[in-house]
């Protein structure tokens, strides 16, 4: 009596392309308030993130903030 074995197939590596694209973003919610503050403050942020073979995402972020302090 023989009996055959089913053959398993190692699964398929499939690589990713090194560079994946950039993400860019901004901050809406500042923007709006500095514009309702009447230039008295005003806030932008930013930022940009690259996708490098899904594992690796470096994100470079920026922003500038003006606040009038009011003392009292």
């Amino acid at each position: 009596m023989a009996q055959a074995q089913k053959t398993i197939k190692a699964p398929e590596i499939i690589k990713a392309p090194f560079f994946n694209g950039i993400t860019v973003q901004a901050d809406a919610a500042s923007v709006a308030t500095s514009l309702l503050s009447n230039g008295e403050t005003y806030s932008y942020e930013a930022s940009a993130q690259a996708d490098f073979r899904h594992k690796l995402f470096p994100v470079i972020e920026i922003g500038l903030c003006r606040c009038q302090q009011t003392y009292y």
